[in-house]
């Protein structure tokens, strides 16, 4: 079977007299795994690895969800290669991001309270 994976994404911002358009991708994408893993995690204000199944050796899509509705609840998703934390996406409360992931180790963190974050990985 092909293209078993659709992403499909698109982005429009208007500020006054100016507008921003990236017109909507449809993508489609081969799965070669089988499995996938689901979790929902609290987090708090220290970095923490998230947790993922042993089973998803060879990371693939992802996608990430900001569950809290609180101002202020803001989740970082980055690496941490040695001791030190580099975020890379920001989720405000209610945000959502799909990426294709590169590696297994991925860590999280909270700016505020105590906020989930809902995510599911697809083996590559």
């Amino acid at each position: 079977m092909a293209n078993e994976i659709t992403v499909t994404a698109g982005l429009k911002a208007t500020k006054g007299s100016q507008v921003f358009k990236y017109d909507t991708i449809n993508l489609q994408r081969d799965l070669t795994g089988t499995k996938k893993f689901s979790n929902t995690q609290v987090l708090s204000t220290t970095e923490e690895q998230l947790i993922v199944s042993a089973d998803i050796t060879t990371p693939g899509y992802a996608i990430f969800r900001n569950l809290s509705s609180t101002v202020g609840q803001i989740i970082t998703i980055g690496v941490k290669p040695s001791s030190t934390f580099y975020p890379l996406v920001k989720l405000l409360p209610g945000d959502v991001a799909v990426l294709r992931l590169d590696a297994v180790s991925v860590f999280a963190k909270a700016a505020a309270g105590t906020p989930e974050l809902d995510y599911t990985i697809l083996e590559e």
